[in-house]
């Protein structure tokens, strides 16, 4: 346990060539999870870190949007925080992606910091 230091815990999203791996029970493996590290940490968890970058996770089948709404509701009735941060590069156009339909799910979503250090910012 971290003393002192608040933190989020991550959590993980397995998948291989853009399909959730096999035998991965989506929602119950990821309430579980939840469930562990708050049984086991104290008051410095602040939340959780949406692992699976992918801006197109919805679109591409990956994972579904009632998965996540389902993710956001359960950890935000444990009053913590939710957060995202897709990957998205200068030739990315975020307004194409996931992003805007899937941000209102996450307490903060954030562009990863080389998207804006593109030349589309210059």
């Amino acid at each position: 346990m971290l003393n002192g230091i608040d933190y989020l815990v991550v959590i993980p999203v397995l998948i291989e060539e853009g399909k959730l791996k096999e035998g991965v029970r989506v929602i119950e493996y990821w309430k579980g999870w939840i469930d562990g590290v708050c049984n086991n940490t104290g008051n410095y968890l602040k939340g959780f870190y949406w692992y699976l970058e992918y801006p197109w996770q919805i679109h591409d089948n990956i994972v579904s949007e009632d998965d996540i709404r389902e993710i956001s509701d359960y950890i935000k009735k444990k009053r913590l925080q939710f957060i995202w941060i897709p990957y998205v590069h200068d030739g990315i156009d975020p307004n194409k992606t996931d992003i805007k339909s899937i941000a209102n799910y996450f307490t903060h979503v954030f562009l990863q910091s080389n998207y804006y250090q593109g030349k589309h910012r210059s």
